[in-house]
Parts: C-alpha cells; structure tokens; sequence
C-alpha cells in the first residue's frame, strides 16, 4: 500500500505547526508502518500552489491512501472532515498575507466533494487505541478546505474515486503555546504522531 501525507507550514504569525511537525516526521522517516510505503509533503501555507503540488505528488506517486493534514485553533478532538466546499474566504488570508473575499475554488466546479475515507471506520478504530476522534461537517473555507476540494475534484475527474483521500484536523497542542490559556487541553504532539500512525495502520487493514 502507498499512502501520501500532507502538512502545512506555519501560517504568517505562527512559529510552529503540528501538521507540518507530523508531515516532517513521516518524510524523515522517524515513524513508519510496516507494509505501507508513506510519502510526505510540508507544503507551502497558500491558495492553489499547494494544491497544485499535491496534485502533482500523487501523478508521480499514484497513492492507494491521502491524508491532508491542518490545524485549529480550537480546542477539539482529531476531526475528520467529511465535505469540502467550493468556497475560498480568509479575512487574514494566506502566506501572501492578502485577504480573500468569498470566491468560488472552481467557476464551474461542484458544491461540493465528500472524503473517500472510511471515517467511522477510522474513528471506531482509534478509539479502541483509546485516541480521541471525531467526524465534522466540512473543512471550513481556508486553505484547508481548498486543498482538500482540489484533491478530491482531480481525482475524480481522473477517475480515481477509489482512491481514499481526506482532510483531518487537529488542535495545537498545549506545548506550542499558540493559545495561552489555563484551561486549554489537547492532544500533545506525541498524541497526534501515534493517531497518525494508527490511523495509517488502519487504512492497510480496511
């Protein structure tokens, strides 16, 4: 099996995040699943150009697995997303650090795409390794949502519906100390490292 992964660098005013950290330990090799060839990208915190790499990653690599990977600031469980919508708006924008207005990803693209993961599956799975995890409604309409559109706009007008492509999301954890509050609690990094492996793991048995 050959899944390809997908992190962010950090957003403008952001020194460090998870998602890039966990793409960066995937494509050094630190963590790994046996059976599972992984490739990883840290791919660059802006509209279309990080789409446009992904794409192009899984025409060399033909992947059977995606997992695009971002962060929130709020304080949830690993979320995976099950829509993306064909909608691009940021007030802070991206790494160009231009503000967005409400756009659509595609001029003539569908609403929507809904995730080619198994997400109960995965969800039900995690939660026997006791990681907390849960399924959202759609991505939101930053970057990670347009990422997650495009992927699963090209596969599909390519044909590959088979293959199991997705977005997930996951909080910062405390010890990047992006949010400063007392009552803030999330999964640490060492937490997210061993939802990704699991959930890598659980998608070669599905």
């Amino acid at each position: 099996m050959k899944v390809l992964i997908t992190g962010f660098e950090p957003i403008w005013g952001i020194k460090r995040t998870p998602s890039g950290d966990l793409a960066k330990l995937w494509q050094e090799k630190k963590v790994s699943v046996q059976g599972v060839e992984v490739r990883a990208l840290v791919l660059p915190q802006l509209f279309t150009k990080c789409t446009e790499i992904t794409i192009s990653e899984i025409k060399s690599f033909r992947p059977d697995a995606i997992l695009l990977y971002g962060a929130t600031k709020k304080n949830n469980p690993i979320r995976f997303e099950r829509f993306a919508i064909n909608v691009e708006m940021s007030s802070m924008g991206d790494n160009s650090k231009i503000p967005v207005k409400e756009r659509p990803i595609l001029m003539d693209g569908p609403a929507g795409y809904m995730s080619t993961l198994p997400i109960d599956y995965l969800v039900e799975g995690l939660g026997q390794q006791n990681i907390n995890s849960r399924s959202s409604q759609f991505a939101g309409t930053h970057v990670c949502n347009s990422i997650f559109y495009g992927v699963r706009h090209y596969l599909t007008i390519t044909g590959q519906d088979q293959v199991l492509a997705g977005f997930i999301h996951m909080s910062f954890p405390n010890e990047y100390g992006v949010v400063e509050d007392g009552m803030w609690s999330t999964h640490g990094f060492a937490d997210i490292t061993k939802a990704s492996i699991e959930t890598v793991r659980l998608l070669k048995n599905y």
